[in-house]
């Protein structure tokens, strides 16, 4: 199982405390850091994901249950959009990806609270990292939002990079959100809420482009 490069701190400093307290006959702690390795490992999981060979396919940026469904002006668009909202648990993978090929034009940092990312006050108040990606023929918004426990989020991609659909954009550790807004014109929603959907494989709609 291929771990994320993030998550190797700290499952090498677990590993190290659990063998010490093994070797100082610390057996409850042994046990208890044991159970905290095994956690890390499956959270810091980094499984291969395929995009579905269908054209014109917009994909879920991250795993987990999607949480609101709406429309609204948005003002890094300038036009009206849907906002997708997707909750990951900390049970859900935490890599996040582009869900359409394009050009990231802008990236925005937006120093925040620690709300509970399931909250909608969340996509306004919590610490968060945008992404405007440019895919030549329209533009979209992806979001990572810290929540109550994640409070690293880590980006993997730069201004002016050209990335495909499905590739890597970052992560977030320990519980979060993920969102998009893409333009209402050019999007038929294929999904609804409470689904649960993964990351750089799950359709969130069809693009009527082209």
């Amino acid at each position: 199982m291929k771990i994320t490069k993030e998550g190797y701190p700290i499952i090498i400093t677990i590993a190290v405390a659990m063998v010490i307290s093994f070797l100082l006959k610390w057996i409850i702690a042994g046990k208890l850091f044991f159970l905290f390795l095994l956690f890390s490992l499956y959270f810091f999981r980094d499984p291969m994901r395929f995009p579905p060979l269908i054209e014109k396919c917009f994909l879920s940026p991250a795993d987990g249950k999607i949480i609101e469904i709406k429309k609204f002006f948005s003002e890094s668009l300038q036009c009206e959009c849907y906002k997708i909202s997707i909750f990951m648990t900390v049970f859900d993978v935490h890599i996040n990806r582009l869900p359409f090929e394009g050009k990231i034009v802008q990236k925005i940092y937006h120093k925040g609270k620690f709300f509970n990312a399931s909250l909608d006050k969340a996509s306004e108040h919590n610490e968060r990292m945008s992404y405007i990606v440019d895919s030549n023929i329209f533009k979209y918004k992806v979001t990572q939002i810290a929540g109550l426990i994640a409070r690293r989020i880590v980006s993997y991609v730069n201004e002016g990079d050209f990335l495909n659909t499905g590739d890597k954009i970052g992560m977030i550790k320990f519980g979060s959100r993920a969102e998009v807004e893409v333009p209402v014109n050019l999007f038929e929603i294929n999904v609804s809420i409470g689904q649960q959907v993964y990351g750089g494989e799950s359709i969130l709609g069809i693009l009527k482009i082209g």
